[in-house]
């Protein structure tokens, strides 16, 4: 009987099918183990790769010690036309792992041959991952001289090398290498990074981030520390100055990846800082590290950012509700109901973080006493956590998010929230005064396009309360907020009969004030942020994105003024940015047949910029035109850093592209 199985298990070695073999020698290891060796031997010298790597790497992965000799007569080969490299590879890499470093040394001979063959940089790639002394000077100058070379690929090859090496000796050639003037080099520099994970490099990419460079690699290497890096991240939150407003939401993205108690204790500050944006961001990040709700602390943590949330909510309801209708609160108005509409999102992430995880309590807590006691009494299924949480949380509170879930009108929501708040709102004054105050801007967290908005909307209600507020946003390094300040101030002063000159010097430092004079000076003036912004909102292109995202896009574009009868561009041009009509007409030409003229608020140069290709379209200005345009690297550059605008242009470009037979989809 046992010789039948033996037989059986020799028939099955030989199948041509790899998969086959290995579970007959797996099985005549116990049975037979000479035999095994005998006939692995055998398979691996008849030079079928097919067969030769699988075996390889199941006498590597399963750590068949007694089998590692059979892969010596694969480094013995004479030369590289006897032996295929992908086989050589795997056999180096197999036996070194079965061997140790004392053992190493019996095997020095072959491999230096190798690293000196036409299969070098193969082999090299196989032998950095190990600390083999007698070779390490060897390999060592093989990586200095791809380093040297004149050869973009061969530099990105010695630092894919660097980042395998256990040892850190090339932290210094890195720092170079971040900064080396080509793109592909620095990113793969960076990559490097996370791999050898050496804490000289973590202030390095918090830097990269700071100054907005390479930046998805940047976080994903950072992230790649893990909790290593949780220490500068804390520290530079807490020290946050808002000279790069990106750099919470980058930091959020690394927390959110790292996860863990101490990454959740950060985005939770986080999310108390008053950049909706930034909220948004920690939020995400939470709900992705959030595996398990193991904790009551948690819970009434989440659930208390919630009643804050719906109290804003509720102020900003009554706010709504006392500019309805008047035509010079339009923007203001507008700006509200977003902001009501985010807060609204983040009770919602947060109320699904609550949903996700609730049944995850520990039963010998209080509150998870309390789910297990609900679910009997209530008869709840397992997944039934909309219901429990109804029972679970504070009985007013799931009023309120019925209230603001529900499918009411504004003046009702607004009513029925009235009852569990005070808003102390009794007219425009009290709103703009509130979102105006410089410790409520910390507070409340309004966004800049509302304080913008505000400040706006000021010159009809210029009290000298609010006027004292004009000096804190003149003072600022935010032109979103000095614009509409330094107009309403302008304002203000011509029809109180005041000096501009002398009421500005009440409001801000000799310096701020020759800029801003020079300024107001000026015979042609450039258009405003807000103006800007309103513009894109106004075109297709831009017109569902948030005000927020509106006001990056806006610092981005620069103002080009052309005649009538001048060539933008010809047909076969590489683009270097998109062009949206402030006034004027622009001709697009295809052909002597397709033409098509462009009037304000149409934009041409989206496609050319997005994927680098000659536009099939010339550009004549055929009326005098004030274009706006947003240079190609600096757009590209957003979308890197804004994947909610990258995912909406993508969608946008889409759709222009199902609508291939329309003109408008050229360009």
């Amino acid at each position: 009987m046992e010789d039948e199985i033996l037989e059986h298990f020799i028939t099955l070695s030989e199948s041509p099918l790899p998969y086959k073999g290995i579970y007959a020698y797996s099985e005549l290891l116990q049975i037979n183990p000479s035999l095994v060796q005998q006939i692995v031997q055998e398979v691996l010298s008849k030079k079928d790769h097919n067969m030769q790597i699988p075996i390889i790497r199941w006498i590597q992965q399963e750590r068949i010690l007694e089998l590692k000799d059979s892969l010596l007569p694969i480094l013995d080969q004479p030369t590289d036309q006897d032996v295929r490299i992908d086989v050589l590879q795997a056999a180096i890499d197999s036996l070194l792992q079965l061997s140790n470093k004392h053992t190493y040394k019996e095997h020095i001979p072959q491999l230096q041959k190798w690293l000196e063959s036409s299969y070098s940089l193969p082999i090299l790639q196989i032998l950095v991952r190990y600390d083999i002394l007698p070779l390490q000077e060897q390999v060592n100058e093989k990586i200095d001289n791809l380093l040297e070379s004149d050869s973009l690929q061969d530099i990105i090859i010695a630092i894919k090398l660097i980042a395998q090496s256990p040892k850190q000796q090339y932290t210094t050639t890195l720092d170079h290498l971040i900064q080396h003037p080509n793109r592909a080099v620095r990113k793969q520099a960076i990559k490097a990074t996370g791999q050898l994970q050496s804490p000289h490099h973590i202030p390095v990419l918090m830097q990269l981030l700071q100054g907005d460079e390479m930046t998805k690699e940047a976080i994903d290497s950072l992230s790649a520390y893990g909790s290593a890096a949780l220490e500068a991240i804390d520290h530079a939150l807490t020290f946050y100055h808002k000279s790069n407003p990106n750099m919470p939401l980058y930091l959020c993205r690394v927390l959110g990846n790292i996860g863990g108690s101490k990454a959740q204790e950060i985005l939770w500050r986080i999310v108390t800082f008053p950049w909706k944006e930034v909220q948004n961001t920690a939020l995400i990040a939470l709900r992705k590290s959030i595996q398990v709700l193991d904790n009551e602390q948690t819970f009434y943590l989440i659930t208390d950012h919630i009643e804050r949330k719906v109290k804003q909510i509720s102020w900003i309801y009554t706010a709504l509700k006392i500019i309805d209708g008047q035509k010079s609160y339009h923007y203001l108005f507008q700006a509200l109901e977003d902001e009501a509409r985010v807060l609204q999102h983040q009770i919602g992430v947060l109320y699904n973080i609550l949903k996700q995880h609730i049944s995850e309590i520990p039963s010998f807590s209080s509150l998870g006493s309390k789910v297990d006691e609900l679910r009997r009494e209530q008869d709840l299924l397992s997944d039934d956590n909309d219901q429990l949480l109804q029972h679970l949380l504070p009985k007013d509170l799931s009023q309120k998010l019925m209230i603001i879930e529900g499918f009411y009108s504004l003046e009702e929501k607004q009513k029925k929230l009235d009852f569990y708040y005070n808003n102390n709102l009794i007219d425009e004054l009290s709103i703009t005064s509130t979102i105006l105050k410089p410790s409520n801007v910390k507070n409340r967290g309004f966004s800049r396009w509302t304080i913008a908005m505000t400040l706006h909307v000021t010159f009809d209600i210029a009290t000298p309360k609010i006027m004292d507020y004009f000096s804190y946003y003149l003072n600022s390094n935010d032109w979103l907020l000095i614009e509409p300040a330094l107009d309403r101030l302008k304002r203000y002063s011509h029809f109180r009969g005041f000096d501009i000159a002398s009421l500005l010097k009440e409001f801000v430092s000799p310096t701020r004030y020759n800029l801003l004079m020079n300024i107001l000076n000026e015979s042609v003036k450039p258009l405003t942020q807000i103006e800007k912004v309103l513009l894109l909102k106004s075109t297709r292109l831009f017109s569902q994105l948030s005000e927020s995202y509106l006001t990056e896009i806006a610092e981005l574009l620069t103002e080009v003024k052309l005649t009538q009868g001048e060539k933008l561009f010809e047909k076969g041009a590489f683009l270097t940015g998109i062009y949206i009509i402030y006034e004027g007409e622009v001709l697009i030409s295809k052909s002597a047949i397709l033409k098509d003229t462009l009037i304000d608020r149409d934009f041409f140069g989206t496609l050319s910029v997005l994927d680098n290709q000659p536009v099939d379209y010339s550009a004549y200005i055929i009326k005098d035109a004030i274009l706006l345009k947003i240079n190609r690297e600096d757009f590209l550059g957003l979308l890197e850093q804004r994947p909610e605008i990258m995912k909406y242009i993508i969608q946008l470009v889409c759709s222009k592209l199902r609508q291939k037979d329309q003109l408008s989809s050229l360009y």
